[in-house]
């Protein structure tokens, strides 16, 4: 008896661990992958950046894409030498640009290379434009941060 309950026990916290491990892996895919290109979509379309770039996107996603020592060196580069905020949001701004754009070169998720390289060419306009333009031109206070809210 005492046998039949530890393996069922067993039976059960593997199958929890199983569970949490492809809930995991599918919220890490979507920081990864499916958020670069949803947010490289919206970039392309809109000319501005994606709603959580402004507002602030969690910070293990800036972990997982690289751009958190950009997010931190933003943030000290404003705390120590009184830089203006919408500098600040403007460097970060574009350091998940290059971020993003550095991704892209080295992804493996393209059906072939002209793909690749209309989605490059057309980032790297977008940062020239995004360089030249103040921030308010950049971020999207025109669009609800949740597709299904309908507010703006």
């Amino acid at each position: 008896m005492l046998y039949i309950i530890l393996l069922a026990s067993i039976v059960l916290i593997m199958s929890a661990g199983i569970k949490i491990s492809v809930w995991m892996t599918e919220n890490i895919t979507k920081a990864l992958i499916t958020q670069r290109f949803q947010d490289a979509e919206f970039i392309m379309h809109n000319h501005k950046a994606p709603n959580l770039w402004s507002t602030g996107r969690h910070m293990y996603v800036d972990f997982l894409q690289g751009t958190l020592p950009s997010r931190l060196h933003v943030w000290l580069l404003g705390i120590f030498s009184g830089q203006a905020n919408e500098k600040r949001q403007k460097d970060y701004l574009l350091k998940c640009l290059d971020a993003m754009t550095g991704y892209f070169e080295k992804c493996p998720f393209f059906q072939d290379e002209e793909s690749r390289n209309v989605l490059i060419s057309g980032l790297q306009n977008e940062r020239a434009n995004w360089v030249n333009k103040p921030i308010n031109q950049i971020i999207n206070q025109n669009y609800p941060t949740n597709p299904t809210d309908s507010r703006s």
